[in-house]
């Protein structure tokens, strides 16, 4: 077997899962993510319980009507200070060629029992059928996985001023940049709580909402000690979509197992695999671990004709390697379709 000569070295992410059985929401769990000093990416592969599912009984190009009556408020889903904060997404396929579980879509609106999302360029009408079941999650919040008040894991901020040497902040990440900061105030000069990226009050960071598989780089204050914090969720059952756009997309694993590559229908997706033995983003689709504060080990999908076809990661051919629980990619993918990554669940049924 030949392979190739990676220019990154490998790296990894300590983080352990601890697992137990739930009712019928499914499993819960709880995921250890270490913080060291300094950057870290990390990302959840856990998500809030369930709030409703059901049964669609009629949907438009943008809605979906559900058989049964959840009762909601009007708008009782909609965004808050611009940010979504829930996603329909379609628990099983009812038609007699499954192929559509997973996918989702943000809520904009609702009435009691209907739902309008943002259709990402879907139209629902043709996406989905009579019969599909749905459900309705809130999405993880920066709350969620950091806390509030005396529960928040972070260094907070005492002086308004965002500095890493002084407080936790923690970084969107869009691509390959970073798009705005957040942090959480002890209350010294203005209210306690989070400020977002635009430097608002968020309160208990209830609203301050990531998507699915979002990474974050969180900057640990200098000198700070080692630490493992928890983030708690459901495991989701079934597949799992991520739409990877043309050119950088970062995302990290929607799953809380470690998921083999060669098993995640991620080269069936619409991956550019490399055929000429030169590793070009301009060429094919590659993919990047994120350590620290750094890009690390990169992996790739080889087709041609001068070595053994597959998954290679730093160099080396291995179909198995494995995604892991709460790390961080960036995946550039050479366009110019989107990628509807249908990934299927990598935990024992």
């Amino acid at each position: 077997m030949k392979s190739y000569q990676s220019l990154i070295v490998a790296s990894a992410l300590a983080a352990a899962p601890l697992w137990a059985p739930a009712t019928a929401s499914g499993v819960v769990g709880v995921q250890k993510v270490t913080l060291a000093a300094g950057g870290n990416f990390v990302s959840t592969p856990l998500h809030p319980s369930s709030l409703f599912e059901g049964a669609l009984a009629a949907r438009t190009a943008n809605t979906v009507t559900f058989v049964a009556n959840p009762g909601w408020a009007v708008n009782h889903l909609a965004p808050v200070a611009g940010r979504y904060q829930y996603i329909l997404i379609v628990k099983q396929d009812a038609s007699t060629s499954p192929g559509v579980a997973g996918d989702w879509w943000h809520i904009q609106s609702n009435t009691d029992k209907t739902v309008t999302v943002d259709a990402a360029g879907d139209d629902l009408v043709a996406h989905l059928a009579a019969g599909d079941t749905l459900e309705v999650r809130r999405l993880t919040s920066v709350k969620d996985l950091f806390g509030s008040g005396s529960s928040c894991v972070l260094n907070k901020d005492s002086n308004g001023e965002i500095l890493t040497t002084e407080e936790d902040v923690i970084t969107l990440v869009q691509g390959t940049s970073f798009v705005g900061n957040i942090f959480y105030h002890d209350g010294s000069v203005g209210p306690e709580g989070y400020y977002d990226p635009n430097g608002n009050e968020a309160g208990d960071g209830s609203t301050l909402t990531l998507d699915p598989g979002q990474p974050v780089l969180v900057f640990r204050r200098s000198g700070s000690p080692t630490t493992t914090i928890p983030f708690v969720g459901h495991a989701h059952s079934g597949p799992f979509t991520q739409y990877l756009s043309s050119g950088p997309n970062a995302i990290g694993p929607v799953f809380p197992v470690p998921a083999p590559i060669g098993t995640s229908k991620l080269k069936e997706s619409g991956w550019v695999s490399d055929v000429n033995a030169e590793v070009l983003t301009t060429e094919e689709s590659l993919g990047i671990l994120m350590n620290g504060s750094f890009f690390s080990l990169q992996f790739f999908h080889y087709a041609g004709a001068d070595f053994d076809n597959g998954w290679y990661v730093d160099g080396n051919l291995d179909n198995s390697y494995p995604f892991q629980p709460a790390a961080a990619y960036t995946v550039f993918h050479k366009g110019p379709n989107r990628i509807v990554w249908r990934q299927p669940s990598p935990i024992a049924q």
